[in-house]
């Protein structure tokens, strides 16, 4: 997507403090296409502010630099990278990088679901009740953005985290189509989200649910015993910003589903398979310290491993039954004495079968008797669920996120080559 088909409202309030190298390329153009004097009046601009620009005493606003990139031919991204924009005279700068970094997104996420731009344009404010909260947000700031003029002060019964760059308020106003002032009820996620890596959608999906979800539960039964169940939801005034969220969902395969609540609706992610793999996916970004508490609680319960169910595990269990020399008619006895798990004798033949899933504990402990590595026959997505459980290492628990990661590298990389073709 090109900036050029983006938020060109306040273009002319955006400077480029160009290099030496912009600055020939602009130079060159001028030259070579025109004259100094026909760019003056093309452009209503006089003959002597061309030239500060050109010798680097005045910033290049960002309008002119557009015009210039369709003139040749180029990405304005490409143009402006590493390039640093001003706004307006005002000192406040900010280095402009084309490629869209993770934490940028998971920035967005804070943004979209607990923040606002002033209507001047001058500053942004991110509100939370958790201080701590905000605190790890403004160190993540500076160092990934190199932001400065950040402080954390009080508001009400909450606090606020204000983060006074105009140069950084206008670029995200720019480069996403962000309006100014209150959002509310026309809150939707920027387009160019959709088109970015699954990582880049985990780690803004991460902050938008601390902002505006929670990590809940609900109850279930089976075999006469309650047990809780995860529960993820976002609520949110913007039905927009509920099918955004939908569709970004639907692309890393999880299924969700929209109700109304009055006044607001919700999006839920009710299958304790897919809160589990949405969890693995989003526990790296997270940095609220309650909600990275709850996501724990809500995981502790022994009754979740039966909820879960495991697509064909045909060979698996009937390898469980050799090793043991049972029949098969033996099988339904000594899972309740091993296991307290009483079912059906036609269910556990639909197990052998492969005609039912079975339940997350009974691979577990088949994988544990025979000494098997559990992600030789569970998705690596189940890795948190497992830490949480404590079957698992925390270092395991990094090594399987990490393989995830380079694998879903691999198939982006791809994916961008087959479209380049």
């Amino acid at each position: 997507m090109k900036f050029n088909q983006l938020n060109m409202k306040n273009e002319t309030r955006l400077y480029i403090k160009a290099s030496e190298k912009l600055r020939k390329e602009l130079r060159e153009f001028i030259i070579k296409d025109k004259s100094y004097e026909s760019f003056s009046t093309e452009n209503k601009i006089s003959q002597r502010e061309i030239s500060r620009w050109i010798c680097g005493k005045r910033g290049i606003p960002l309008n002119i630099i557009i015009r210039f990139s369709n003139s040749i031919g180029r990405s304005i991204e490409e143009i402006v990278h590493n390039e640093f924009l001003s706004f307006e005279r005002s000192s406040y700068i900010f280095k402009f990088n084309k490629e869209i970094s993770i934490f940028e997104c998971n920035f967005l996420g804070w943004f979209l679901s607990e923040g606002h731009m002033e209507k001047d344009g001058r500053r942004i404010s991110i509100s939370q009740h958790n201080k701590e909260c905000l605190v790890n947000i403004k160190k993540l700031i500076e160092t990934n953005f190199g932001l400065t003029n950040l402080r954390i002060e009080k508001d009400k019964e909450a606090w606020k985290l204000r983060i006074s760059n105009a140069a950084f308020c206008n670029y995200l106003s720019w480069r996403y189509n962000l309006d100014f002032g209150k959002k509310c009820r026309k809150v939707k996620i920027p387009d160019i989200i959709f088109h970015l890596s699954q990582e880049h959608k985990y780690s803004f999906l991460a902050s938008y649910i601390e902002g505006d979800g929670c990590f809940s539960h609900y109850w279930r039964s089976n075999q006469g015993k309650k047990y809780k169940v995860p529960r993820i939801f976002i609520t949110s005034s913007s039905f927009g910003m509920l099918n955004d969220l939908q569709k970004i969902f639907q692309s890393i395969n999880l299924t969700s589903r929209i109700t109304l609540d009055k006044p607001t609706t919700k999006i839920n992610i009710l299958k304790a398979g897919d809160c589990s793999k949405l969890a693995f996916f989003i526990y790296p970004y997270l940095v609220h310290p309650e909600r990275k508490r709850r996501l724990v609680e809500i995981f502790q319960n022994k009754g979740i491993l039966n909820a879960i169910r495991i697509g064909n595990s045909k060979g698996l269990l009937n390898k469980l039954r050799i090793h043991l020399k049972l029949e098969r008619k033996d099988l339904p006895k000594y899972l309740m004495d091993n296991l307290g798990y009483k079912a059906a004798k036609t269910t556990i033949m639909g197990w052998l079968n492969g005609t039912y899933r079975p339940p997350l504990s009974i691979i577990l402990h088949t994988c544990k008797v025979l000494d098997k590595n559990y992600f030789d026959y569970l998705p690596k997505e189940y890795a948190y669920l497992l830490y949480v459980q404590k079957l698992i290492s925390k270092e395991n628990l990094y090594e399987l996120r990490k393989t995830v990661q380079i694998r879903q590298q691999g198939k982006c990389k791809e994916s961008h080559n087959n479209r380049s073709r």
